[in-house]
């Protein structure tokens, strides 16, 4: 009878951890192959300078209502293939600092502004660059700045191009209170009456026993890691909405400019030269560039934004209004800057689409257009030389 009730109990095992190991196979091998919203890897973790950043080695796939694309991240955490030890003297290097829009985890490495932008500078200039992708999610200007003063002694570029996304780089930098700084978990900077740029001192949020455990399952399993972010995310966090942190931004757009938009815009320029300024002092050029929101791209994205604050579309909005107020930040310090929203909007206007319609970053078609342009600006500007 014993001996019955084990063999029982071997089947019932077996029968779970059977297909629990072919789907293990055939994630590593053939990629998401079930129908649902996950990733398959581990490819984030908390880091002691920026906060966040990359696993360096690390890859996955990601699977969303709108996507599925792989990502891998080389020994440096850069998205992208393996980076020489020694810079050639031949090929310049570009480091390229932003947050999401230029880590790009909605499309193919190949499809992506990194790749597409080494292909037109070759297509127009006959030249080849070796492109560095530092973006990262829900990284803003702190974090860029961070980021360089960290890593760029090691990567040593010849030139850095930072990508400001008009939709939350201003507000991730607005004042906050003495209760939030307090509570930090992540870097922040703020600015005194001088304009002189302070970092209040914050702290990585501490793992208990439970939170170690899953992140190693969470590495070594490819269907517990599904599970985690399929099924266990989707509890813990609410659902988006299809706006995001962006839809409580509106406030950018208004014409009437708050004091809490001022002081965020004086952090904003602060940022601005002292990034310049570590470029500078590390042997590196430095230029911007300026990625807007879709709503400023899509017209019917803005009214469907709009509408869903029950807003009026009338003459309280300027559109255009945070990329030119950084441009003359900009230039006001003769730093060179391209503002992308006018070749965006310009193949917008020949009915393309550009950005996804719920997730807010851009296509495949629209980091083609970026990298156009960005690269007929890297032309027409003499950096590369």
């Amino acid at each position: 009878m014993l001996a019955k009730l084990t063999a029982r109990s071997l089947l019932v095992v077996l029968g779970v951890l059977l297909p629990l190991l072919v789907l293990e196979i055939a994630f590593r091998v053939v990629g998401p192959i079930v129908p649902g919203n996950y990733e398959t890897g581990v490819w984030a973790e908390g880091h002691p300078v920026v906060g966040h950043y990359h696993v360096p080695g690390s890859s996955t796939w990601i699977r969303e209502p709108e996507f599925t694309t792989h990502l891998r991240f080389n020994r440096y955490g850069l998205r992208g293939p393996e980076l020489a030890a020694q810079r050639s003297s031949a090929i310049p290097r570009l480091l390229l600092l932003g947050d999401s829009f230029l880590e790009a985890k909605q499309v193919a490495e190949l499809d992506a502004l990194p790749y597409r932008l080494d292909v037109a500078l070759q297509d127009w200039q006959k030249t080849s660059a070796e492109m560095m992708n530092a973006g990262t999610f829900d990284w803003s200007q702190v974090h860029e700045y961070l980021f360089l003063q960290y890593a760029g002694p090691t990567l040593r570029p010849n030139l850095v191009i930072q990508f400001f996304y008009v939709g939350n780089d201003v507000g991730d930098l607005w004042p906050r209170s003495r209760g939030e700084l307090r509570d930090l978990e992540r870097p922040v900077a703020t600015v005194d009456d001088d304009g002189h740029l302070q970092f209040p001192e914050w702290r990585r949020r501490t793992q208990d026993q439970s939170d170690l455990l899953l992140g190693a399952l969470s590495r070594r399993s490819t269907v517990f890691r599904a599970y985690e972010t399929g099924v266990v995310d989707k509890l813990r966090y609410r659902e988006r909405d299809g706006q995001g942190i962006e839809g409580q931004m509106l406030e950018l757009f208004r014409f009437k400019e708050t004091p809490q938009e001022t002081r965020a815009w004086k952090t904003v320029e602060a940022l601005l030269l002292a990034t310049r300024n570590e470029a500078e002092r590390q042997g590196a050029r430095y230029a911007l560039v300026i990625v807007p929101g879709k709503w400023q791209v899509h017209r019917e994205d803005w009214q469907a934004l709009i509408a869903a604050h029950e807003e009026p579309d009338d003459d309280r909005w300027v559109l255009r209004g945070p990329n030119r107020r950084l441009a003359q930040l900009a230039e006001a310090h003769q730093i060179p800057v391209l503002d992308l929203l006018p070749p965006l909007r310009e193949a917008a206007g020949s009915g393309r689409r550009l950005y996804y319609g719920v997730d807010i970053h851009w296509n495949a078609a629209g980091h083609e257009v970026a990298a156009r342009a960005v690269a007929n600006f890297l032309a027409s500007s003499g950096l590369l030389r």
